[in-house]
């Protein structure tokens, strides 16, 4: 299975790109919102996104409505990432297509846990 990291923070994307591939998944990382659409436009077999929520030239959130809106990512799993922890942030995120939603800072453990409720088994 492959993992679409969208994250701009460095330290953020290394961690997360670390207990994913931990996890035995294969990883691609962007920083932008950008980046994610060229990655989400080819033809590679995408399983998963983690999007931050704010990146440098856009919103994670209207990531999540764009891949929710495609003919080829709509069955994709989605989860957001984020430090906004009021209730109509993670209101608007599951609105908008995720399938779950993440606080930062990033643990080992329940980032396992949401890949379990997502019914992500690696393949390796």
């Amino acid at each position: 299975m492959r993992v679409l990291v969208i994250e701009d923070e460095p330290v953020a994307q290394t961690l997360l790109t670390a207990i994913v591939e931990r996890l035995g998944f294969d990883v691609i990382t962007v920083g932008t919102v950008a980046d994610a659409n060229r990655e989400l436009q080819s033809e590679q077999p995408l399983d998963v996104a983690i999007i931050d929520w704010i990146l440098p030239d856009g919103s994670g959130v209207d990531l999540v409505r764009t891949v929710r809106a495609s003919e080829t990512r709509s069955k994709m799993k989605l989860l957001m990432v984020t430090s906004r922890d009021d209730e109509e942030d993670v209101q608007e995120a599951v609105l908008a297509g995720a399938d779950e939603y993440l606080m930062k800072p990033i643990e080992n453990d329940t980032l396992m846990s949401k890949f379990e409720l997502l019914g992500l088994v690696s393949m390796k």
